[in-house]
């Protein structure tokens, strides 16, 4: 997956640490989240691995459509992801209340 996105010279530890400052940033944004939909959301954890997948489905997306990580200018990347994020959050939650699960 790191070769994919253009981190092919990450070793372990780094690799390590972005997987994990990843988690971490995925569950304050999955508990900040949590606080504003308060009953519509999924929870903390589930909140955090929708934000999960809706960075790296961005960043396939990025990789595949827009071009390398690696040369991209940061601005737009956090945008592009905190884009997917959103849609992803807001179709989920549409779809809970749609089958009111």
């Amino acid at each position: 997956m790191f070769k994919f996105l253009g981190f092919g010279q990450v070793t372990g530890l780094e690799a390590w640490t972005i997987v994990l400052v990843a988690i971490a940033l995925a569950l304050i944004i999955g508990w900040v989240i949590d606080l504003v939909t308060e009953q519509t959301g999924f929870g903390v954890f589930g909140n955090s691995f929708v934000c999960l997948l809706g960075i790296m489905v961005a960043l396939i997306v990025f990789q595949h459509y827009v071009g390398e990580l690696s040369v991209a200018r940061l601005p737009l990347v956090v945008a592009f992801a905190s884009a997917s994020v959103t849609v992803h959050m807001f179709m989920l939650i549409y779809v809970r209340r749609v089958l009111k699960l």
